[in-house]
């Protein structure tokens, strides 16, 4: 048997049990905490809230059901971890950012067929269009590349996440 709670989000009444209050509430510290001190700092808390409220009643907390810890971890993926928000001041989450920065995604924002040379590029600190050079290159006059794209497009994942995609565009931009 789980305790419950009562909770308000963003104006709206949810039934939660205490493992998954536990967790979003530390989520929300977290975040407020990558936010720092700005001005529009409640208004972006509310907003987080507000999302979280909206992904709470898609997944059916609004008719009685009580929010689990895993309705919690779902709102969050969407949402995207803490550092997403965070105005690059903060290293609350610096060390899982770093472990993640080196992570081999498909990039579909820069991407020409499925973003696996976009993904590559940014994996390797290299020039996209250096890479697509290489690949074109080899098609041509070796073959081997068509073979290896395939591979890369079915094995490396896309990125799909709101935080995926940010520390995506992070690589992006250190480059």
């Amino acid at each position: 048997m789980k305790c419950t709670l009562n909770i308000n989000l963003a104006g709206i009444a949810f039934v939660i049990d205490n493992d998954a209050y536990n967790f979003l509430k530390l989520y929300l510290e977290n975040v407020e905490k990558c936010i720092g001190d700005i001005s529009d700092k409640k208004e972006i808390l509310l907003d987080i809230e507000s999302r979280l409220a909206e992904i709470f009643i898609s997944q059916g907390a609004d008719k009685v059901r009580v929010v689990a810890i895993d309705n919690v971890k779902k709102a969050i993926e969407v949402v995207g971890e803490p550092e997403v928000f965070g105005n690059g001041s903060t290293s609350y989450y610096k060390s899982k950012s770093e472990v993640y920065s080196r992570r081999l995604m498909r990039d579909t924002k820069d991407c020409v067929i499925s973003g696996v040379c976009s993904g590559v590029a940014l994996y390797s600190g290299v020039n996209t269009s250096l890479i697509r050079a290489f690949v074109i290159f080899f098609a041509i006059f070796g073959g081997t590349s068509i073979p290896l794209y395939i591979i890369g497009w079915i094995f490396i994942p896309k990125a799909r996440t709101i935080s995926e995609m940010s520390l995506m565009d992070k690589m992006r931009d250190a480059r």
